[in-house]
């Protein structure tokens, strides 16, 4: 009884010391290759909504905190101003339209004139040659010389004249007097005009420009003035969501993108996602704050620095209130596969 009671100490001794390495091994085997953090939050993609017109806003068609989809209409801005301006570009069309028509048909005008004035011309030439010729025979006299010669050089001016009416309408349609009125830079200015008075009327209508959810536009009434570029309120993109864990240096050896990560979410202790390193940062964020950390100095601390590592995952529930900022904890396996 003494040698069996002898044995067992020594099986005791020995075993359970095995056993507890093995633990630790096996532990340790299971372990080595993760690296984690509840430095982690989630994330999501914002658009700033911002009017591209001036105006005073007369309708707010959405509330604090409420999903919206890709087109619904979000605000409205006194459009009559741009009414006004839309007409004023329409009647100024209309007016170059005419305008160029009206040239056309002067230099076709013109150049009828010129044709005229050539055979005037013509005319006047022999008549002062007729008049010369009598004149050297005794048989007209010096006043009717004059007169011929009068009435030659009067047409010489009219053809002058019309000359230069000719140049300067071909100057005014551009260089070709068979130009369409489409093609003329008038009208393309006008037309220019026209199109952006439409689309500045249009732009008094916010609509979403993606699924999201609205936010901060309880700081908007109806009746404020709002400017071009201001930015009004957001819309948080929550089917774009990410998570982002800042992670110590140290733990960064071997992390890479591509490598499988499981995130928890604290909002739901239950539930685990799946989710794959996208990118390591450049940078840690105290590299980018407004007072970054003045490291030559006598009382100098060294502190470990974390590093943004941007974590993809793919939301297993749509119904599922995620938000952004929520918190988390990751862990990567970094024995995963990575890109």
């Amino acid at each position: 009884m003494k040698e069996f009671s002898k044995n067992k100490k020594l099986i005791i001794s020995y075993v359970i010391p095995i056993i507890l390495v093995i633990l630790v091994g096996v532990y340790y085997l299971k372990e080595a290759g993760y690296v984690g953090t509840d430095n982690a939050y989630i994330k999501a993609g914002k658009i700033y909504i911002s009017p591209e017109v001036n105006g005073k806003v007369v309708n707010i068609a959405v509330k604090e905190n409420e999903r919206v989809e890709k087109g619904r209409v979000l605000i409205t801005i006194d459009d009559e101003p741009y009414h006004i301006a839309l007409n004023q570009a329409k009647a100024n069309l209309n007016s170059t339209i005419n305008g160029i028509e009206v040239l056309k048909a002067q230099y076709l005008e013109n150049t009828e004139s010129l044709k005229l004035a050539a055979m005037n011309k013509d005319y006047a030439q022999r008549e002062f040659y007729r008049a010369s010729e009598l004149a050297k025979k005794r048989a007209g006299t010096e006043a009717q010389v004059d007169a011929a010669a009068n009435k030659l050089n009067g047409t010489k001016q009219q053809i002058a004249i019309l000359e230069q009416e000719k140049r300067q309408l071909i100057i005014n349609l551009s260089g070709d007097p068979l130009i369409s009125v489409e093609k003329h830079p008038k009208y393309i200015e006008a037309k220019a005009s026209v199109d952006q008075a439409e689309l500045n009327l249009k732009r008094t209508v916010l609509r979403a420009p993606n699924n999201g959810i609205i936010s901060q536009v309880s700081t908007l009434s109806v009746g404020d003035y709002v400017a071009t570029g201001s930015s009004l309120f957001s819309i948080v993109l929550l089917d774009n969501i990410w998570v982002e864990a800042n992670l110590k240096e140290t733990d960064l050896t071997n992390v890479k993108a591509g490598q499988k990560t499981k995130v928890m979410i604290d909002s739901f202790p239950n539930l685990k996602v799946e989710g794959v390193v996208e990118s390591v940062g450049a940078a840690s964020g105290a590299e980018f704050s407004i007072l970054p950390p003045q490291n030559a100095t006598g009382n100098w601390v060294k502190i470990v620095q974390r590093i943004p590592v941007r974590v993809s995952i793919e939301q297993p529930d749509s119904t599922l209130p995620l938000r952004a900022g929520m918190s988390a904890v990751i862990e990567i396996n970094t024995r995963s596969s990575a890109e």
